[in-house]
């Protein structure tokens, strides 16, 4: 099964449309609010409620995921929430992570976002 995170964004709901075209395909859409992304929920497509904080409910919501599809929310502690993440799938024997990332990180970025990629790096 794949897990998307923010499924309710521009990317994640491209994504989760993309994959969803194959035909043996399992998804896990998930974004803050299932409310924002309850028109994806279909046959192969499941969707959840995830809180990067709470690391008691990312167990279950990693439960038979084998790839992940990683976003994080534009917050100045995104690295943070990140490396729970990171380190819970690596728990849960998640084979494959895929982090979108942007260009031009550094960190001196006046974008939060970008800061926050080269302190992900570390993980």
């Amino acid at each position: 099964m794949i897990l998307i995170l923010g499924a309710s964004g521009t990317a994640g709901s491209k994504v989760v449309e993309q994959l969803s075209s194959f035909t043996d395909v399992n998804i896990k859409a998930a974004a803050r609010s299932v409310e924002k992304i309850k028109n994806l929920d279909g046959n192969k497509v499941k969707t959840i409620s995830i809180d990067y904080n709470k690391l008691e409910t990312l167990k279950e919501d990693l439960k038979d995921v084998d790839k992940l599809f990683l976003l994080t929310p534009e917050v100045p502690n995104a690295h943070k929430l990140a490396s729970n993440l990171v380190n819970e799938t690596k728990k849960a024997g998640v084979r494959y992570l895929v982090k979108q990332s942007v260009m031009g990180a550094n960190e001196g970025a006046e974008v939060v976002q970008c800061a926050c990629i080269v302190k992900q790096r570390k993980l």
